[in-house]
């Protein structure tokens, strides 16, 4: 992603961390006023046990597939995960009375498969290929096989670490689809 949606990310990164620390200090700060036992008897007497929620973990995966959910991030690293290969297929839904489509998942090396899933790390979409053409697109793309989650938790943990581009060459080096 270009640097200035990166810095982007990061400042969003660091607001979320701190959203969870405010919202887990009021948690405290409203422990501390239910210990008091006036506040203990006003509860009892609406019926009410506690009010206080539980305290929640920052989680920064979370936050950066949420930030890649709300950002159409076009200008990516162009890292690449492998997400399945299958057969197309089709069933009538008696319900709508048309065909539809349907995707089984086999193994890559599948002779009646008839395409690919891959997914972009940085993007919200995945990319379908015919059979014929995932032979050039894995050498002409950096095409890693991790599963989706895994990828972008270790590219953003060295990214942050690092730079984007330490992450990607990286990622391409260890994961790199054969």
């Amino acid at each position: 992603m270009p640097r200035e949606l990166f810095e982007k990310l990061k400042e969003y990164l660091e607001k979320r961390r701190i959203d969870v620390a405010v919202y887990n200090a009021n948690i405290e700060a409203a422990k501390m006023l239910e210990s008091s036992s006036k506040v203990q008897e006003y509860l009892r007497l609406c019926g009410v046990k506690s009010v206080v929620p539980n305290p929640k973990e920052f989680n920064k995966y979370s936050a950066f597939a949420k930030f890649i959910e709300e950002n159409d991030i076009k200008d990516t690293n162009g890292l690449i995960v492998y997400c399945g290969t299958y057969i197309e297929g089709s069933y009538y839904d008696v319900d709508s009375f048309q065909y539809e489509k349907r995707y089984t998942r086999v193994k890559k090396n599948n002779p009646d498969a008839t395409c690919r899933e891959y997914w972009d790390i940085e993007n919200k979409n995945s990319i379908t290929i015919p059979i014929e053409a995932c032979e050039e697109f894995e050498s002409t793309h950096k095409v890693i096989s991790l599963s989706l989650i895994e990828a972008r938790r270790k590219f953003l943990d060295m990214s942050l670490q690092s730079s984007q581009e330490e992450a990607t060459k990286e990622l391409c080096k260890k994961y790199r689809l054969k």
